[in-house]
């Protein structure tokens, strides 16, 4: 093989073959970098030609979101029942009136075509803010007048009512069945004609109104002959305090000018208001129509903008798959170039790799005998030269650590034996202090003990201190509580006392209500008498005698049941005070032993007290002995640490001259795996 490699030799280096593979494909970068950016150019262009054909649209739709945003104001205005709310629906008008405006001067500057279009949107757009405006306007009028109208029409109703009482009132009053009669006779047409003018008006409709007027308008003669009818059977029960002409005409009349159309009255109010309303919805249905109109033109700019938006990403897309078809022409030469160029230049290292590899393959195997025997003038040269003197240097090396490895055996011995035998000192030591460690331990926690005892006691007797504190004070709010509720009950008896007093004043009242009971019984039986005497006239006077006989009777039943329920509650009101008594006399002597409980607490808590003094003594005493403990054996602890250092580190001295003597061991092994 060393023959072959001399023979054969290399025109370029290893080096300049590999600057030359990387010179052609920076070549082959540049040539698909300058494809990449004439397609990037391209794609550029179109996406600048395709984002002012976006704009256009964004501004289109954004027109058409503000034309939809000002309908629905006015929707909601139109639908708005207090008048007082429409100055906000005028104020959010204005305000999407001039963004629609700037919007649509905006689309006029980047839509170069349809003029036609723009010139009728330019006029539009005054157009639907004027009608707007108006409507908002008969709409705010026609919500103030719907108060108006519908307390005339409550009144109208209530003068219906009025004369229909009035005739009956009459009718009662006369007490005669021809008046009665005439009376029924016109109050039935009267309401068929009120029936017949508030259905139309629940309607709500100006044909509805049309018919129910012509209806009424034929019918109101007829009702002004039957009216003539009463008041001529009402003349024969004429007196100087009564005028049926009057208090039944001219309310009549009054409905009649109400009822007139066209006129002043409420049926004419409502009628104008009913008008106004229809002109109004048909304003809105022009409005609509305007609107539509607007929105048709809005939908053509729209679409206009969408194919100019598909035209320009159908260009975007051919331009993309151009690029895209360069840049994979370029990848495909970049590639088969490299190939060619790595084919090459493998085959030109296979050969100087074969003879360094050899010589490094008998360098793993430990034979530093021989040398690498390619000798070229190029960089795997080089590289061969540089193992000869690796093999050199590690014979050298191999040698010096032999010796090295001797002497570091002998010195470890010598140091394994001077550890075994501190340790054996330190374990002594160690076991003394550990046994004075534990006789400490114990003192302490038998100082700790006695110490946590003596604070136990120390906080308990201060807990029956306070306890008994909170008993002292409870015993002084008891006497005080108990001294009020004494007076209390001193109280209620004088309360209890009264309500007896008022109580006897109310018996004496129901004998009076019961006296007046039996004289209207009485006066009511007279009166019956007297009405069955005067037969059939006086039927109705009867009836209403016995409800008055009826009335007395259950008045004096109830007095009676009333006069009972008094009784009962004076002997309940007596049992009270008797218990109230009794229940004072045992409140002075549940106070009196209070009293005496109040100064045995004061004892106690003197007591208390004094044992508590003792307790914190003892516990502060029974402390000051803890810490000196503690401190004897943190010393000991200290002692027992330094002395557990001690040990580590002859434990450490020791384990390091064991694994020096293991080290010089394994280092004379390795040197006896190389063959030099």
């Amino acid at each position: 093989m060393s023959a072959k490699t001399r023979s054969t030799p290399f025109r370029l280096g290893f080096l300049a073959r590999l600057y030359l593979l990387i010179a052609a494909l920076v070549a082959l970068l540049m040539l698909v970098a300058g494809t990449s950016l004439v397609a990037i150019g391209r794609l550029q262009g179109n996406a600048e030609q395709i984002s002012a054909t976006a704009s256009r649209l964004l501004l289109s739709e954004s027109f058409f979101s503000a034309l939809q945003s000002l309908t629905q104001n006015l929707s909601d205005a139109l639908a708005e029942d207090r008048p007082d709310q429409l100055d906000g629906y005028v104020g959010r008008h204005r305000t999407l009136q001039a963004q629609a405006l700037e919007l649509f001067a905006q689309l006029e500057r980047v839509t170069p075509a349809h003029a036609e279009t723009k010139q009728r949107l330019a006029a539009l757009l005054p157009e639907l803010d004027r009608r707007s405006l108006a409507l908002i306007d008969a709409q705010r009028d026609l919500l103030a007048r719907v108060g108006h109208n519908a307390v005339a029409l409550r009144d109208l109703q209530l003068q219906f009512s009025r004369l229909k009482q009035d005739l009956l009132q009459a009718q009662f009053v006369t007490g005669d069945e021809l008046v009665a009669y005439s009376i029924k006779q016109f109050i039935i047409p009267l309401e068929q004609v009120e029936a017949l003018l508030f259905d139309a008006i629940g309607v709500s409709s100006i044909k509805a109104l049309d018919e129910a007027g012509a209806q009424i308008a034929q019918r109101l003669p007829a009702l002004q002959k039957k009216l003539d009818n009463v008041l001529l059977d009402l003349e024969p029960h004429q007196d100087s305090r009564t005028d049926y002409a009057h208090s039944l005409q001219a309310p009549f009349a009054a409905i009649e000018q109400q009822l007139a159309v066209p006129g002043n009255g409420a049926v004419a109010q409502y009628y104008a208001w009913l008008s106004d309303q229809q002109a109004n919805r048909e304003q809105k249905r022009q409005l609509g129509r305007l609107q539509r109109q607007a929105r048709e033109d809005i939908g053509t700019l729209i679409a206009s903008a969408q194919q100019a938006s598909d035209r320009q990403l159908g260009l975007a897309a051919q331009t993309y798959r151009q690029g895209v078809a360069g840049l994979l022409a370029m990848a495909g030469l970049s590639i088969a170039v490299a190939l060619a160029m790595g084919l090459w230049l493998g085959r030109t290292m296979r050969m100087a790799l074969a003879a360094v590899s050899g010589s490094l393959r008998h360098l793993a195997d430990g034979d530093l005998r021989g040398g690498c025997e390619y000798q070229r003038a190029d960089e795997f040269g080089r590289v061969g030269d540089w193992v000869n003197r690796v093999a050199g240097s590690l014979r050298d090396a191999l040698a010096q650590l032999g010796r090295n490895a001797d002497e570091q055996d002998q010195i470890a011995r010598r140091n394994a034996q001077a550890c075994s035998q501190a340790r054996a000192g330190l374990e002594k030591q160690r076991s003394s202090i550990g046994a004075l460690a534990v006789s400490l331990a114990e003192l302490e926690t038998s100082f700790g003990e006695v110490a946590q005892h003596a604070g136990e006691t120390a906080t308990r007797v201060g807990s029956v201190e306070a306890l008994t504190l909170q008993g002292s004070q409870r015993m002084a709010a008891t006497r005080i509580g108990t001294q009020a509720l004494a007076e209390q009950l001193e109280t209620s008896v004088a309360e209890i006392a009264n309500v007896e007093a008022v109580s006897e004043q109310i018996g004496q009242i129901l004998d009076v209500i019961r006296a007046i009971a039996e004289q209207t019984n009485l006066l009511a039986l007279n009166a019956a008498i007297e009405a069955a005497r005067a037969g059939d006239q006086g039927r109705g006077f009867a009836v209403v005698a016995d409800e008055v006989r009826g009335l007395a009777r259950r008045t004096a039943q109830s007095t009676g049941e009333i006069q009972q329920r008094i009784e009962r509650l004076a002997q309940g009101i007596g049992a009270a005070v008797r218990s109230v008594e009794a229940s004072r006399a045992q409140m002075q002597g549940t106070l009196d032993q209070v009293g005496q409980a109040d100064r045995l607490m004061q004892e106690i808590r003197s007591q208390v007290e004094h044992i508590a003094a003792m307790s914190r003594e003892i516990d502060s005493a029974t402390g000051q002995q803890r810490l000196a403990a503690e401190e004897v054996s943190r010393g000991m602890h200290a002692i027992d640490a330094a002395a557990e250092l001690h040990m580590d580190s002859v434990v450490a001295i020791s384990d390091s001259s064991e694994r020096q003597a293991r080290m010089s061991a394994e280092q004379q092994a390795l040197c006896a795996r190389y063959r030099t």
